[in-house]
């Protein structure tokens, strides 16, 4: 007979991931908690839609991963918002206290959001959804061994790691936005799988994610100054032609605490080391 997974560990994982996100859902109606709630809610889709390669063979997985796909989206907008609406006040900071700022009438605007965003979850269907998930889970782990799930699991796990190396030296290469914005995401692919299914997974995995987070911060306050930059024409009031400079700035400083953290892992991928920093 074969060794059944330990006592559903991924299941447990799963149900209280399902818990956060339908609290978060809840917490979008009030107010005062919206913000925070937000971003639990977008956190919790992008753990749920890194994992469903576990249950690609799952006959919901298809209408699972379009539905997730759906809801993680609708939450960018806002997440963006609210991002950038700091990065204003960033911004402001040095304004006289009479100045009219941008972000007052902008964070306005946001908080009366949240409550149409849970609604828009509704009808999208998150919350079946999300339920379909770990019926889909339950079933993988009474379909599998112990060993076939680590297998499988540590399997991705290398998959995802190479693709973080190619993602290091594509962005090495060409020195575009972009590219440093697809190597963010991959280490938070990478990231959030090891820490998902770190009793499935080899102790070297564990390791090499907790050297990752720091620059996955970096090169995501560089991303979002860039958000902000596409965004600013549309906010009414906000003084391009000072604000520009003082933004390159900041992203100069954030991009060269990457490149720092970076160099370990350069090494350890046998990759050159670019010493003139980010272009």
């Amino acid at each position: 007979m074969k060794a059944k997974s330990p006592s559903g560990v991924l299941l447990v994982h799963c149900q209280s991931l399902h818990q956060a996100a339908l609290l978060a859902c809840r917490q979008l109606r009030q107010p005062a908690l919206a913000a925070d709630a937000l971003y639990q809610l977008r956190l919790t889709l992008r753990i749920f839609r890194i994992l469903l390669p576990l249950v690609r063979k799952d006959p919901a997985c298809q209408t699972l991963s379009v539905t997730l796909d759906l809801c993680y989206r609708a939450t960018s907008r806002l997440r963006d918002r609210q991002v950038g609406i700091g990065l204003i006040r960033l911004l402001e900071a040095r304004w006289p206290r009479n100045r009219r700022r941008p972000s007052t009438a902008l964070a306005q605007a946001l908080r009366q959001q949240y409550a149409q965003f849970a609604r828009e979850m509704a009808v999208l269907g998150l919350e079946p959804a999300l339920g379909q998930m770990l019926e889909a889970v339950e079933r993988l782990e009474q379909r599998l061994s112990a060993k076939k799930l680590r297998r499988r699991a540590s399997r991705h796990a290398d998959d995802l790691a190479a693709q973080l190396g190619r993602r290091m030296q594509q962005a090495l290469r060409r020195q575009r936005a972009r590219d440093w914005h697809r190597l963010r995401l991959a280490i938070k692919h990478y990231r959030f799988w090891v820490l998902a299914l770190a009793d499935q997974l080899p102790d070297v995995h564990a390791r090499q994610v907790r050297e990752l987070k720091s620059l996955q911060v970096a090169l995501g306050d560089c991303h979002d100054w860039d958000v902000l930059l596409h965004w600013l024409p549309e906010v009414p009031d906000a003084p391009l032609a000072a604000w520009e400079p003082v933004i390159a700035q900041f992203q100069q400083v954030d991009m060269q605490r990457a490149m720092t953290l970076l160099q370990p892992l350069l090494r350890r991928h046998g990759l050159v080391d670019i010493p003139d920093g980010i272009s």
